[in-house]
């Protein structure tokens, strides 16, 4: 009797199955489905540094050291690492531009002698010469061992050109009944914002009016301020990413679009934009003698407020040059727009330097905490996702299914889908009526009324004729 249910089991296993297969695409990750990584690292400035976050904020400064080049929670460079399980290396240091950068990655370029000076002034004298030298080596150790790199540098590019000039154009000014001007930290907190500014614009002309055998320096600086704004951001991004791969040829790079600062200083309630193209295709790079590189915008984003002034400079410098790189390393360079992340900063203020502030009192244009989450989300979306990691599943307004954060099924995602157990989804919705075959990545998975069979162990033939030998449910 044994003998004959063994025989019977053995037959029953053997048996073939006539079934359809079905190769499903690659879908974008999703933070549950992406793609694990060993080591990240986050190059970039505030926006990335988790400023304005409660952890970083808890110091009550505007550059504490306590959390220079620490991993703050809900910032998206925390985020991501918790996707992808990497060990964060987080660099997104407040104040630094693509010149900075540049520094640290590229032995044949300094800054100038202006963006030297105020740059330690900016920093509250933390950025000094020494400092800026000491961070090269361990910052391009870093890059060597990583297997994602996020950049995310260019927000202070649109306005530390200009400020940093101006400051040291009035170091050059004397008033006499006035006081003596003196660092920036020791002139907000003795004078405050406005005074501030004023002092500074008082100590400007006189710098000017004082000088007059500085005039040429001074045209020539404000030529070279000028042309930083147009190419200058160009050249150097051009160097890092360049400089990045030549230290990790293998490593994964993603750059995020830059969220607009003025975005909501709009008639327009939360900031209207829109995205007008103007060819098919990535931006186009040229060389241009006695000025380097340049890039030719494939859109522009249309955004009716004060966002126009910096949306100009994103526009034709910034965010061409991010996204050039998408076929100079095609699978290895990701960008991706994050211009719709939600920020602290949302009424109309000031947008200077001295105004900003960690709260939304002044001028903060840092992601809020589900701004951050955006940036994390839209960055994994453009890696590579794991088959063998299945997306959630919830019951919505159309069933059981993968869905977005505002309650719409994510129609892009076909694959694995888990809640109790796993399932077969397509288009975003678990699919019960399908049993069969489903290839995803290089596996093919036994699917019987949905449901994954991660039981079974036998055979199943194909109806094109092919064979498949399951063990666990799973085939390779």
């Amino acid at each position: 009797m044994k003998k004959a249910v063994k025989s019977a089991l053995s037959l029953m296993l053997a048996l073939v199955l006539m079934v359809s297969v079905l190769a499903v695409g690659a879908s974008a990750a999703r933070p549950e489905t992406v793609k694990r990584y060993k080591n990240y690292m986050s190059i970039g400035d505030s926006v990335g540094s988790g400023f304005g976050q409660p952890e970083y904020n808890k110091y009550g400064k505007m550059l504490p050291a306590e959390m220079l080049g620490q991993r703050v929670e809900d910032s998206y460079p925390d985020k991501v690492a918790d996707f992808t399980g990497a060990k964060l290396t987080q660099r997104c240091l407040p104040g630094t531009t693509c010149a900075s950068w540049r520094y640290w990655l590229d032995d044949t370029y300094s800054m100038t002698e202006w963006e030297w000076e105020e740059l330690e002034n900016f920093s509250f004298g933390f950025y000094t010469k020494d400092w800026m030298q000491n961070m090269k080596a361990p910052i391009r150790q870093a890059i060597r061992e990583a297997d994602l790199i996020t950049v995310d540098i260019g927000l202070n590019d649109t306005w530390y050109p200009a400020i940093a000039l101006v400051y040291y154009i009035a170091e050059d000014g004397t008033i006499g009944p006035f006081d003596p001007r003196e660092t920036l930290e020791k002139e907000l907190a003795k004078y405050g914002t406005w005074m501030t500014v004023a002092r500074n614009a008082m100590y400007l002309f006189a710098g000017i009016a004082e000088n007059p055998v500085k005039w040429g320096k001074y045209v020539t600086m404000l030529a070279e301020m000028l042309l930083n704004y147009w190419t200058s951001y160009a050249n150097n991004y051009d160097a890092i990413i360049k400089n990045i791969f030549k230290l990790n040829p293998d490593v994964t790079v993603v750059a995020p679009g830059i969220s607009n600062s003025f975005r909501y200083m709009s008639v327009f309630p939360g900031g209207l934009i829109y995205q007008l193209p103007l060819y098919d295709g990535a931006p186009i790079q040229l060389t241009v003698p006695y000025v380097g590189i340049v890039y030719i915008p494939n859109e522009l984003t249309l955004t009716p407020s004060l966002a126009m002034v910096t949306g100009g400079l994103y526009d034709l410098a910034y965010t061409p040059a991010r996204k050039y790189y998408t076929q100079a390393y095609p699978g290895q360079y990701f960008y991706v727009d994050c211009s719709k992340a939600d920020l602290i900063g949302k009424n109309w203020t000031i947008p200077m330097y001295e105004n900003s502030s960690l709260d939304d009192t002044g001028f903060n244009p840092h992601p809020t905490k589900a701004g951050h989450l955006y940036f994390a989300k839209q960055i994994v979306s453009v890696l590579p996702s794991d088959p063998s990691r299945p997306a959630k599943l919830t019951k919505g307004s159309e069933g059981w299914g993968v869905y977005n954060d505002d309650g719409s099924v994510d129609t892009t995602y076909t694959g694995l889908g888990k809640a109790k157990s796993t399932y077969y989804v397509k288009n975003g919705l678990m699919q019960t009526d399908y049993s069969g075959v489903v290839k995803i990545g290089s596996r093919y998975y036994y699917i019987k009324n949905g449901k994954w069979i991660n039981t079974y162990n036998g055979t199943v033939k194909a109806k094109s004729g092919k064979t498949y030998r399951f063990t666990n449910g799973v085939a390779k």
